[in-house]
């Protein structure tokens, strides 16, 4: 019988201890959590701020190339447009004056 005594004993102290230390690990847990939510929650900050600069780079390098593109298409226009200027002045020139002095 004391044995027996003895081994409830024994296994009441270890339920005890197990206890003990589960109260302990939800008290540093409830103690950490905070810290690690606010860890979580800047490390999700830094990731979207870095993905935003990522993408915002994306858009200038787009929007460079567009403009790029555009102002050699501007400058091919111009330059065709003077050419044209160039070739046809004179024709356009008389043109104006006939019509300017034409009588009908």
């Amino acid at each position: 019988m004391d044995t027996i005594i003895r081994e409830l004993i024994s296994y009441d102290q270890q339920a005890r201890d197990i206890l003990r230390e589960a109260a302990q690990a939800k008290e540093k847990a409830e103690k950490e959590l905070p810290i690690e939510e606010e860890k979580l929650y800047r490390d999700f900050l830094q990731r979207a701020k870095e993905r935003t600069n990522r993408i915002q780079e994306q858009m200038e390098g787009s929007h460079r190339d567009g403009i790029a593109k555009m102002e050699g298409i501007y400058r091919q226009e111009s330059e065709r447009l003077e050419e044209m200027y160039r070739k046809n002045r004179e024709q356009w020139e008389q043109e104006l004056f006939d019509r300017c002095v034409a009588v009908e």
